[in-house]
This record gives C-alpha cells, structure tokens and sequence, in this order.
C-alpha cells in the first residue's frame, strides 16, 4: 500500500468516524428528550394529586396538555429562533419556525426537541402556585408569553454560542469563568418557579384558605398520584441531567461525565427526600408523603446546575440543603400568606438558586473543565480557593430573579385588570371540572354517587365541619 492509499483510508475513516459520533450525539438527543418529555406525566400526576379537591382534577389535567402542545407551537414559531438562532448577546434572530438550514454543529432538529422539553418544563412549572382558581385561558397565555419571549431570552443569556453569560461565547466575563447551570436550575427552574409564585401572589389564595377553621381542607386529595408523579419525575431527570451532556463536546469523556451526572442526580435526589422524610416526623410529628415526595424534587432540582461537575459528597450536601430550603421556604410562604399549592416557590425557586450556589461553592475544576471542554477553568470557592464561580453564579441568580419577576408581572398584572386570571367564586366552590372544563372523572362520578365523607368533601370546598380529605 502506498502512503497515498494510506493517507486516503485514514482521510476516510476519520470522515466516517466523525459521522458516527455525530450520529450519536443526535440519538443521544432524542432518547434524553423522550425522558424529559416523560417528566410531563410526572408533574401531571403530582399536581392533580396534590391539589385538595378531586373536582378540580380534570382541569388540572387539561392545563398540562395546554403547557406542552402551546408551548410546542410557541417554541416552534418564535422561542427557538429567540433562543439558539445565531444572535448578539442579548437575544438570537434566527430559525423562525425552524426555517432556513440548520447547522449541524448546534441548530439540528434533534436540538430543537431537547430544548423544547426543557422549555415546556420550565412552563408547567407555575400551574402548581396558581392551582383551583386560576382560568384556562390565562393557562394559554402564560404558556405562549413564556414559550415565545421569557423563557428563550434567558436560555439564549446562558446556553447559546453568543449569550453573554454563557460560557459557550468564549469569553470571560468574570474571573476565568462564565455562568454555569449545566441542565437548569436557573434556566427552568427559577424561571417557573418565580413565575408560578408571582402569579400566586396577582391571582390571590383560594377562597378560605386562611381561615382557620378550614385548615385541614388543604391536604394533597390523592398521595398515590402524588408519589407516582415523583418518581416519575425522578425517572425523567435521568434524561434532564445527563442529556444535557453532548458526547461529542467532552473530549472523548461523554460516558463518563455522563455516568457522573447519573450518580449524582440520585444521591442529591436520595438526600432530598431523607432530608424532608425526617424534618416532617421531628417537626410535623408524622411521616409524609408530601413533604418526602416533595423532597425528592428538591433534591433533584438542587443538583440540576452541577450534576456533572461535583463529586458524590457533594451532590449528598446539595441534596440535604435542598431538602431543607424546600421545607423552610415551604413555611415562610404560609406565613406570609402565600397561596402556593404546590411548594413552588420551595422546590424550584429556593432549590434552584441553592443548586446554583452549589456551582459557586463545590465544582471541581477539572471536572468543569472535562463536562465543558476547557470553556470553563475556575471551579467553586471551597474546591479552588477562586471567587469567581460564585460571581458569576451570583450575577446570573440575580438576572434571572429580575427579569422573570418584571415579565411574570406584566403578563398575569395584565390578565387580572382584563379580568382573565381567576374563574368566578362561584366557579371556584362548586369546582372547576363541571363548569370549566365540562366534564367529570368516571370515577369521581361513581364515587360522588356513593355519598362517601371523602365525597362529601371533594364537592364542598368550604363548611363548617373541616372534615379532612
């Protein structure tokens, strides 16, 4: 063999290696977006099974579907283009409704259905603060303002080439570091957390729920939709986490930042939930399962921003803090008043800026620099003695906390002065499913024909026995 034959047989095998691993960068893409798209049926069953009354459980139902097919369209149209198209800082303007060639190298359509998920995450996420009062419509709304507009401008901020927090821009904003959230405590997390706790606040608490005389009226209506949706969430963040590794982006290390990632998404997960397991016996005097449940979520969230770039003891302690943020930031909600039903505000908002934080205080360098491919090279404060990890994660908390919080004003300010936020009150003690969204669960029905207490209690959201449910 000649070294001109030699040279065109490597020249070839290097082509089709470069193939293969391009190849599996987009499967890997479509089987982790089929886990996160999972993650819907998750937040489905937590949140019709912690809502407190079952004739409100259809439209709980509906108002997922609404999430994931307007904020499909919305995302589609407008939110990708706005997100990933090719940009300045601020914002993309490319790729409208998938339009033009799309870049393998980022823009593919295997891209664009990972992202969407994410987006459609990061919506769903406030239908748990404005549960059992809130209209459809305002559901449909929400969903096209955050999936067009609120969402895609942070995730451009913080993931794309250009954003000017991202540390894919190859520029250093801080001290030899970008922002960091691997898969989106911030990203998703923040931005339906905040968003769900200032619609909760606009939209104001169910009717009678600081009376005390009703106080036991409020419990989860089903805690086994509760727990299947938990881990049905859990199953899912085995897409979320991992997935937002690309193989072909970690020098040849994808399985292993990968098998990492998997590790620590459930030791954090784990710790979440032994954390609220033992502070609800020692503190509520019982064991519970929704504040366990809800544990697991925290912890989960808690190490969304630094699954891939801390080690096991790390993820442990990321998952104990976010235990105990969710059932602190759980009662402060109730003691300020706060009508958020299903601890958003404690699972994603204070879970998510304390999994940020984690970046800034536990990454490894070596780690950040193997799961980013040297674009990042300072680690956290405890781990590297450097500061500016926890600048720059600081910095992106407070962006994020700012212009979520201006956005989720204006659209849900403006929804309750048109009067297309809350149903009627009338609406609202009867129960959403006949009146809203005209149709009731079989087996609701049957049971309601039974005349059960728990009956009983699921048509008549306020009365005077507070009979639990």
């Amino acid at each position: 063999m000649s070294l001109a034959e030699l040279s065109d047989r490597i020249q070839t095998l290097n082509e089709t290696i470069k193939v293969d691993i391009y190849n599996l960068d987009v499967t890997w893409e479509l089987v982790t977006a089929t886990f996160v798209f999972f993650m819907q049926c998750g937040f489905t069953m937590l949140e019709a099974g912690s809502v407190s009354r079952k004739v409100n459980v259809a439209s709980i139902l509906l108002k997922n579907l609404i999430d994931t097919i307007v904020g499909a369209a919305g995302f589609w149209l407008i939110g990708y283009a706005f997100a990933f198209g090719k940009g300045n800082a601020f914002i993309g303007y490319e790729h409208f409704a998938l339009s033009g060639e799309l870049p393998s190298d980022c823009c593919s359509y295997s891209h664009w259905l990972f992202q969407y998920v994410f987006c459609s995450t990061a919506i769903t996420i406030p239908a748990g603060g404005l549960a059992e009062r809130t209209r459809l419509r305002a559901y449909i709304i929400w969903s096209l303002a955050a999936s067009m507009w609120i969402y895609p401008v942070i995730a451009h901020w913080a993931w794309s080439t250009t954003g000017w927090m991202s540390p894919f821009n190859g520029e250093d904003t801080f001290v030899g570091n970008n922002y960091v959230d691997f898969a989106g405590c911030g990203v998703v997390h923040m931005v339906g957390g905040i968003a769900g706790v200032v619609g909760a606040i606009i939209v104001g608490p169910r009717a009678g729920r600081w009376d005390a005389k009703f106080k036991n009226q409020w419990k989860p209506n089903d805690d086994t939709s509760v727990t299947i949706g938990a881990l049905f969430l859990w199953f899912g963040w085995y897409g979320f986490n991992p997935g937002s590794i690309k193989m072909s982006g970690t020098d040849g290390k994808g399985s292993l930042v990968a098998a990492l990632t998997a590790a620590n998404t459930t030791i954090s997960a784990a710790f979440g939930g032994i954390t609220s397991l033992f502070i609800a016996r020692i503190l509520e005097g019982q064991w519970s399962i929704r504040f366990t449940s809800n544990g697991i979520v925290a912890g989960l969230v808690s190490i969304t921003a630094s699954a891939s770039i801390v080690q096991s003891w790390a993820a442990m302690i990321a998952g104990i803090g976010g235990g105990l943020a969710y059932y602190g930031t759980s009662k402060l909600m109730v003691k300020l008043k706060i009508d958020d039903p299903l601890d958003v505000g404690g699972v994603h908002v204070s879970c998510g800026i304390w999994g940020l934080l984690v970046v800034g205080l536990l990454s490894e360098p070596e780690y950040l620099r193997r799961a980013y491919n040297a674009n990042v090279r300072a680690g956290g404060l405890f781990t590297s003695g450097n500061a500016g990890q926890l600048a720059a994660q600081l910095t992106g908390i407070v962006v994020i906390f700012l212009w979520v919080t201006l956005w989720s004003v204006v659209v849900f300010g403006l929804l309750r002065v048109t009067k297309l936020l809350r149903v009627s009150e009338e609406v609202e003690r009867k129960g959403f499913d006949e009146e809203t969204v005209g149709e009731q669960l079989n087996e609701l029905r049957n049971t309601l024909k039974d005349g059960t207490p728990s009956a009983r209690a699921s048509v008549v959201v306020i009365n005077d026995d507070s009979e639990s449910h």
